[in-house]
This record gives C-alpha cells, sequence and structure tokens, in this order.
C-alpha cells in the first residue's frame, strides 16, 4: 500500500510523488477527507471500469482532495477473482431498477446489459460508500467518547459533566531522585 513516505518505490506514482507529498489532504484521515474518499472510492471500485480504477481514483483523490490510500485501498475490492460475481450483480440490481422505471426496454441486450451493468455498478457503489462513511463516523463517534483523559489531566466533559473544564492535577513521577527521601529510608545491618 503506498505511504507518503514510500511513494518512490511504486513504478507509477514515483512520477507522482512530488506533488502527492505536497498535497497533504491526500494522506488526511479527518472525515472531511474520508468521506469523499469513501463514496468516490466504492463509486468507481464497482463501475465495471477493470484496468483503469487506480488511475481514476487518483484523480478523484485529487480534484475532491479526498484521501488517496482509501481511494486505492478500495479498488482491491474489484479484481479478477471478484469480477465475475460483482459483474452478475450489477446486471441482476441495474436490470431491475431500469425495469421499474420503464426505461432502456428498446435497447439492444448488449446495450441495455452494459446499462444495466453500470448503473447497477453505480447504485450498489454509493451504497456501499454511505455504508462506509456511516461506520467510519461511529467509529470515531465512539473512539472520543471513550477516550481517556488526555496528557494535562483534563478529563472528557461527556464522562464529567460537573467538572467540565477543570484542569486535574496529576502526580509527576521525577528521573532525578529527591535527596531528602533517600534520607528517611532506614538501612538494616
Amino acid at each position: 500500500m503506498p505511504r507518503k513516505a514510500n511513494l518512490d518505490r511504486y513504478p507509477v506514482l514515483k512520477w507522482f510523488a512530488a506533488f502527492a507529498r505536497a498535497r497533504p489532504f491526500l494522506w488526511s484521515f479527518k472525515v472531511s477527507s474520508c468521506t469523499p474518499a469513501f463514496y468516490a472510492g466504492s463509486f468507481i471500485a464497482f463501475l465495471p471500469l477493470m484496468g483503469v480504477q487506480i488511475i481514476l481514483a487518483l484523480g478523484a483523490a485529487i480534484f475532491l482532495r479526498a484521501n488517496l490510500p482509501i481511494l486505492v485501498g478500495l479498488q482491491a475490492i474489484s479484481n479478477p477473482f471478484t469480477i465475475p460475481f460483482l459483474y452478475a450483480f450489477y446486471y441482476m440490481v441495474g436490470k431491475r431498477v431500469m425495469s421499474f422505471l420503464g426505461v432502456g426496454l428498446e435497447l439492444n441486450p448488449l446495450l441495455g446489459g452494459f446499462h444495466a451493468t453500470f448503473l447497477g455498478g453505480a447504485i450498489v457503489g454509493l451504497l456501499v460508500g454511505a455504508v462506509l462513511d456511516l461506520l467510519y463516523r461511529l467509529t470515531i463517534y465512539e473512539t472520543r467518547k471513550l477516550a481517556l483523559p488526555t496528557r494535562r489531566g483534563k478529563a472528557p466533559a461527556a464522562d464529567q459533566p460537573e467538572r467540565a473544564g477543570e484542569v486535574i492535577a496529576t502526580p509527576v513521577r521525577s528521573a532525578i531522585p529527591d535527596p531528602e527521601a533517600e534520607s528517611t529510608k532506614t538501612v538494616s545491618r
């Protein structure tokens, strides 16, 4: 998986390494960068465009200011082993939606099949993107709710509403021994 530090190792991505390093939003895991990555990544992954998905994901990440590792990682959903099953599922979903809406019935079977597969992939991709976005937001919510106190000793306001904003004193252990504490110890022989 490409990371900001090892972009130079990948054959195609090394051409974009300096460009990608200059844009921190490509590596950010903030909600504002991850939400478009989930939607665009799953949308592209579920379209019948095998072979150009990673290039489209790179373009979408730059255009939408989205997280690049999430976008590229989602492209692994459609691989040569899963394509037959996914395309059949896309076709079934797209065909049902087209027959429900009453569109595409006059197209020849080959063109109608392509349209059904494309439409089904788009619908499934957007639904998967919505589910991933929801799970990500719930995970962030639960993580913040269960967060431990910070280094300064501030307790989370949600856990202790009566002490919100109050700094709690925490003992600090020094690495330097206290000479007075040493003198109070008794030595037995």
